[in-house]
């Protein structure tokens, strides 16, 4: 009777599928950086276990095994390393990295309105500014 390595099933990633000479089962599972990364990013926008194990070609169990702190924090890491990057970009001196900056976290706006306005913002009939009575 001949040892014949079984090949991988469909759906799994290359490699996953045999076990290493000597050992019973497959090899561990080992997480990459990159794998990470795109775990991370993935959950950024939403998607769930199902599509992100597909995408990296694990079984759904793996993938919450593996992955749990970018399962559960993935959102926020991106968030940081976005923002991290539009601050670098505009302490660098990237004047629409500056702007965007100013306008999303300092409270600055453009003005809409050209013109005459009251203490409150509101547009002033610049006719009745410059109105004068003889009297």
């Amino acid at each position: 009777m001949s040892k014949r390595k079984r090949a991988a099933p469909d759906g799994e990633a290359p490699g996953r599928g045999g076990s290493v000479p000597g050992h019973l089962g497959q090899a561990p599972f080992v997480a990459t950086p990159h794998q990470r990364q795109a775990v991370a990013a993935l959950v950024s926008v939403g998607h769930a276990n199902k599509v992100i194990s597909e995408v990296l070609r694990i079984p759904e169990r793996t993938l919450i095994r593996h992955f749990a702190h970018e399962l559960k924090h993935g959102r926020t890491l991106i968030h940081a390393q976005i923002g991290g990057s539009i601050v670098a970009a505009a302490l660098n001196g990237d004047k629409t990295m500056q702007i965007f900056y100013a306008k999303a976290q300092m409270g600055w706006r453009d003005r809409h309105s050209v013109g005459f306005d009251d203490e409150k913002g509101n547009p002033i009939n610049p006719a009745n500014l410059f109105t004068v009575q003889i009297t």
